[in-house]
């Protein structure tokens, strides 16, 4: 089953607590998400940036 809403309905989800991503091919998918998603995340200021890596 999946779901695909838009941020506006996003926030009729008051009780929702986390949000579960599932990677079709792990390693690119993430690598992808790092890279494209994560920081439109931080700017729409849904997620803090990350520390840079030691």
């Amino acid at each position: 089953m999946t779901f695909v809403f838009s941020w506006r309905q996003h926030s009729a989800l008051d009780w929702a607590v986390g949000v579960q991503v599932n990677f079709f091919d792990f390693v690119p998918d993430l690598d992808y998400f790092a890279e494209a998603v994560l920081p439109l995340m931080v700017q729409a200021g849904l997620r803090n940036p990350c520390p840079a890596p030691r």
